[in-house]
């Protein structure tokens, strides 16, 4: 049989949709190819972070969160091996949220989830039901906070929906304000916090901790 060499117009409507089913292959034979399930992460810092991937994601070596609530879809063998344990992560700034994945039209295994819960770690969302829930459950809620930022995450999404129950915003800032206070005194060199001690004629012989939480106590007025 003789070949015959056909031309067809394509039309850019359909240049353009091949491109895009081309392109939607593409991510699901890498996600194939891979086998490393999907977590979605979002940015709740000022500036922003660049996340480098061990695995790609659609084609993506790295991601790039710049701005309040900016979220990227990564592989979840970065997420567990390095990314959840940087500063960032651990104190809530950087929050994992799986919603992240269909948001940004994903499909693809999901990682498996963290075994234990970041205290310090909430989304927004998470964070406006438990301001509108019961005051008990945000009291421990709050009490498992590690770093001042949830305080002040917290009382970022009270202020931008308007809520101003001040029963529950003095239980965020009451701890705010503490922990705030320890980051700040706990970043001073040992010979700083010994002179402070000394200054206060207190004991400057006890555990680098004791004297922190002691000057802590003594600035914010906490009874013993």
């Amino acid at each position: 049989m003789k070949n015959v060499d056909v031309e067809k117009e394509v039309s850019v409507g359909q240049y353009h949709k091949a491109l895009n089913e081309i392109s939607e292959l593409q991510k699901q034979i890498e996600i194939y190819q891979l086998k490393s399930p999907l977590v979605g992460v979002r940015w709740y810092g000022q500036g922003a972070i660049r996340i480098g991937l061990s695995n790609p994601v659609a084609g993506n070596s790295s991601v790039v969160l710049e701005g309040y609530g900016d979220s990227a879809v990564i592989d979840y063998a970065s997420w567990r091996s390095r990314i959840r344990s940087i500063e960032a992560a651990r104190d809530g700034v950087l929050v994992r949220d799986d919603s992240v994945i269909e948001e940004k039209g994903f499909n693809g295994v999901i990682g498996e989830k963290d075994i234990k819960k970041n205290p310090n770690a909430f989304t927004d969302e998470e964070i406006e039901k438990l301001l509108k829930n019961n005051i008990d459950k945000l009291k421990k809620v709050v009490d498992g906070f590690t770093h001042h930022f949830p305080g002040h995450h917290f009382l970022k999404v009270a202020e931008n929906i308007g809520f101003n129950d001040r029963s529950v915003l003095a239980v965020i800032e009451k701890k705010y304000e503490y922990l705030e206070a320890v980051y700040r005194w706990d970043l001073l060199h040992i010979r700083d916090l010994n002179e402070a001690m000394e200054r206060r004629k207190l004991d400057p012989s006890v555990s680098r901790e004791a004297m922190v939480e002691k000057l802590v106590r003594l600035e914010l007025n906490i009874d013993e």
